[in-house]
């Protein structure tokens, strides 16, 4: 089912929730921080691999409001073995998708060619997007419980100034808890819902996505409180 985080929490609320994640802080600069300073996502390539999907909500009768605004998420994914959640390995970060993505330019680029353009992991799931859509991520993990971390916002312009301040909706960092089976597929859709941030998981069934329960969900500290799961 769908869940619901009121997107402005007060002053006091934030200044606790930044003292036990960094993922609060929910700037363009503190978010390529974070997902600078982790280890980046690699695909399990075990044959029994789930397929995991996260992607941004936004539809499509919204999205003419949006002009002028960048709306964005951090994703990292988190194993956990007994007690003990790994390290989170990131993914690229979620962003409103504008068009084509600039082409990467460096010394490996030919003289004569474009060079190659970064494309967005794909593992092959219904529904799926070409690799330079920057709102989705397809994740390939070993099956067992994973953590998912994210942290997402919705800024108008740079956020700067007060107009900036009042239209720019910041949600909490929210860790979600889920176990995967082997070789089945999940979505997990962040997004906003009015004044309220959003996020919904579903499990492939037949041809469609439905929805499915997580075991927990919370802050960071709630879930995974360092390297410790929180049972």
């Amino acid at each position: 089912m769908p869940h619901h985080i009121p997107a402005n929490l007060p002053a006091w609320a934030k200044r606790a929730r930044s003292r036990v994640s960094p993922w609060l802080a929910l700037t363009g600069t503190a978010l390529m921080t974070a997902c600078a300073t982790a280890p980046t996502y690699q695909p399990f390539e075990g044959a029994d691999a789930a397929r995991l999907r996260v992607r941004l909500l936004i539809p499509a009768d919204y999205r003419p409001f949006l002009l002028g605004y960048d709306f964005r998420s951090t994703v990292g994914v988190q194993s956990v073995k007994g007690n003990a959640c790994s390290v989170p390995a990131t993914a690229p970060m979620l962003r409103l998708y504008r068009g084509a993505t600039p082409p990467m330019a460096g010394p490996q680029a030919t003289p004569g060619t474009p060079p190659p353009s970064y494309k967005y992991p794909r593992a092959g799931m219904p529904g799926a997007t070409e690799g330079e859509n920057t709102e989705s991520v397809e994740l390939q993990v070993a099956p067992g419980l994973h953590v998912v971390n994210l942290s997402w916002l919705r800024a108008r312009g740079n956020g700067a100034g007060i107009l900036g301040a009042l239209l720019t909706k910041t949600c909490p960092a929210t860790n979600v808890a889920l176990q995967l089976q082997p070789k089945a597929q999940y979505e997990l859709a962040v997004g906003f819902k009015e004044s309220e941030c959003t996020w919904e998981v579903r499990r492939l069934e037949g041809n469609a996505f439905v929805p499915t329960k997580v075991l927990k969900e919370g802050g960071p500290a709630e879930v995974c409180a360092g390297n410790q799961y929180q049972r």
